[in-house]
């Protein structure tokens, strides 16, 4: 039995390990791992989306550039003069240009879309961590000498703290 307790304390040091790793502290003390793992779902969902999309519009530009350029290639036979020849050659070409502005586009877009995805997962670990930083543990309005609640006065920066735990404001030293 002290075996298990001494394999499961281990594993949860690893975990912890693996936490911290990550940037989460003290394990998913505060949903911080579930809020990675949400970003990061939402990433590889946002990334399977934008690769399925230009995949289907990258098979879709290939077929119709194939099925023109066939249709393109069947005017060789009933060429009678050269200049018959140098228009339908033309239109192969025309026809294999365009697929390819086509299949251009598609990579453009999707790669705006990898942007989108990863400046989202940016954005929101940006957010989270910055409400995490400036979060006030609690929040103490600071007061006039007459005793009434004022905003915040000038030069006063809070640092110490009464028996209460209240912050006891303190006048900043001005250079």
């Amino acid at each position: 039995m002290n075996a298990k307790n001494d394999d499961f304390t281990m594993g949860l040091g690893q975990l912890n390990g693996l936490f911290a790793w990550w940037g989460v502290p003290a394990g998913n003390a505060n949903g911080e791992f579930d809020a990675q793992m949400k970003r990061f779902k939402d990433l590889v969902s946002g990334l399977q989306k934008a690769q399925s999309e230009a995949y289907h519009r990258q098979m879709a530009a290939l077929f119709d550039t194939s099925q023109r350029v066939s249709a393109a290639l069947q005017a060789f036979p009933h060429c009678r003069k050269p200049d018959d020849v140098v228009a339908a050659g033309s239109a192969i070409v025309a026809t294999i240009l365009e697929g390819a502005t086509l299949q251009a586009d598609t990579w453009i877009d999707f790669a705006q879309e990898l942007r989108d995805c990863y400046a989202a997962l940016t954005l929101a670990a940006v957010a989270e961590d910055r409400a995490r930083t400036f979060e006030p543990a609690h929040r103490v309005e600071p007061v006039n000498p007459d005793g009434n609640a004022t905003a915040p006065l000038k030069g006063v920066v809070p640092r110490k703290h009464d028996v209460e735990g209240n912050t006891i404001p303190r006048t900043a030293e001005v250079a």
